[in-house]
């Protein structure tokens, strides 16, 4: 990809509302589951044990299988052929299990003599029969199991992958949509193009091409406008009392801006910037990325001079920061950078990425997505091997993490996935999106816009 695609993928990607980077103080959030026939013929010995035909076998007839009880070893009601030959005797009253077993045994011809076997221990062979008719029941359950090639919750076979009553296992109701065994949730629709999005405590926050600043409660209800008005706004991040958002339409007319959580007057921090870009903030100060300038750069949360922290970068996009260091893309050479939170000489963390994208960081390493290279990856904080935890993306963006996964959204692919810190498989947690960009996860939940039709969505992650 040359200098000039890679810089008319950023302006689009930008104009459609690109992803901002999450950071541990923007709370996650700105980027960017038989029957055995010969039971019978065993619980029918023990009947025969019992010894008595009356007991056993309704065995009136031949009086009592004592005497006829050695016919129940020469018989054991297969032997002797028919159990109504030796009189349903006690000698059949082990024919009650070798009868049941054998020419009574119309329940073993029928297959049921394994379910029934359990009235042969009983040592009843009438009764027997009946229970065979009853392991009919058995015989059907299994029948109805090997017919279903989904899931089976009581009597209907289901598809959890889409079944709203019965979404990712049985029983589970989903409110919204079903999607992959996930229900999806939309919190608010009709946005406009979207990109970044935070989210705290309460709320989800985001930023729209129509130039509003917007939250919603993470349960739902009606959206709130924070900020109106505004200039083209990107890319987003939050602290506990205020959010922060970088906006521009023109190469020089770029800006921070800033409204408190709960609404009310808008500050700008800095206006007269070079396209900025990715945003993050911590106790003291707001950070972003002047895509147009190739500079990274910060100011006091309450406005006021700025710094530069860095110089000659190549089309920085996504930044994120930490309790010590400043961490950006470079877009335009592919590499991952830091520096100082007091400025200095930039250190590249990784190189050679095809279009370094949205980033992340935890204690130990810098998480990014290569949308040029459809892929996934990390490095150390201090730099070193670079490792690939999913390949064969749709162009990912935005990108967060928790203390335990990854998560991204793959823009052209339309999905949101995750795959675990340490590698694996990714896992899905939604597909047909339209446009995803920003992502953003709290304790329970996966948040994120789509661009496409301008809608924040929700779901489990």
């Amino acid at each position: 990809m040359d200098g000039k695609t890679l810089r008319a993928l950023a302006l689009a990607g930008l104009t459609s509302m690109a992803v901002a980077c999450s950071n541990d103080n923007d709370a996650g959030g700105t980027h960017v589951p038989d029957t055995d026939s010969g039971v019978g013929g065993a619980g029918g010995a023990s009947g025969g044990s019992s010894g008595t035909g009356g007991a056993s076998g309704n065995g009136g007839a031949s009086g009592n299988g004592g005497t006829s009880g050695s016919a129940g070893a020469s018989g054991n009601g297969g032997t002797s052929g028919s159990a109504g030959a030796s009189g349903n005797s006690g000698t059949s009253g082990q024919a009650g299990a070798s009868g049941n077993g054998g020419t009574s045994g119309s329940a073993g011809a029928s297959g049921n003599g394994g379910t029934s076997g359990s009235a042969g221990a009983s040592g009843s062979g009438g009764t027997s029969g009946s229970a065979g008719t009853s392991g009919n029941g058995g015989t059907g359950g299994s029948a109805a199991d090997a017919g279903c090639s989904f899931t089976l919750c009581g009597s209907s076979c289901v598809d959890t992958n889409t079944d709203a009553n019965n979404c990712g296992g049985c029983g589970v109701v989903c409110a919204g949509t079903c999607n992959v065994g996930h229900c999806l949730v939309t919190l608010a629709s009709g946005q406009g193009g979207l990109g970044g999005i935070a989210v705290d405590a309460s709320s989800v926050y985001w930023v729209s091409a129509t130039g509003n600043v917007m939250k919603i409660a993470t349960s739902g209800g009606a959206p709130t406008t924070l900020a109106s008005g505004q200039v083209g706004p990107h890319f987003i991040a939050i602290d506990a009392s205020s959010v922060y958002w970088t906006g521009f339409t023109t190469a020089s007319n770029g800006y921070v801006g800033k409204v408190p959580l709960s609404g009310g007057s808008t500050t700008i921090l800095v206006s007269g910037l070079s396209q900025p870009a990715g945003i993050a903030v911590d106790s003291t100060k707001v950070y972003w990325a002047n895509q147009g300038a190739n500079s990274v750069m910060d100011v006091a949360l309450s406005g006021g001079a700025t710094s530069t922290l860095a110089s000659s970068q190549s089309m920085p996009l996504g930044l994120t920061v930490d309790g010590s260091s400043v961490y950006w893309t470079n877009l335009g050479n592919g590499t991952v950078k830091k520096v100082a939170l007091s400025g200095g000489t930039p250190t590249t963390v990784a190189s050679a990425q095809s279009s370094a994208y949205g980033i992340t960081v935890d204690a130990s390493n810098a998480y990014w997505t290569d949308a040029g290279g459809g892929a996934v990856r990390y490095a150390p904080l201090s730099g070193g091997a670079t490792v690939t935890l999913a390949s064969g993306q749709g162009t990912p963006h935005g990108i967060t993490l928790d203390s335990s996964n990854v998560y991204w959204v793959n823009t052209a692919a339309g999905s949101v996935m995750k795959v675990a810190l340490s590698g694996g498989t990714p896992v899905t947690l939604a597909t047909g999106q339209n446009k995803p960009e920003g992502i953003a996860v709290d304790a329970t939940s996966a948040y994120w816009t789509n661009s496409g039709d301008g809608t924040v969505m929700k779901t489990a992650k």
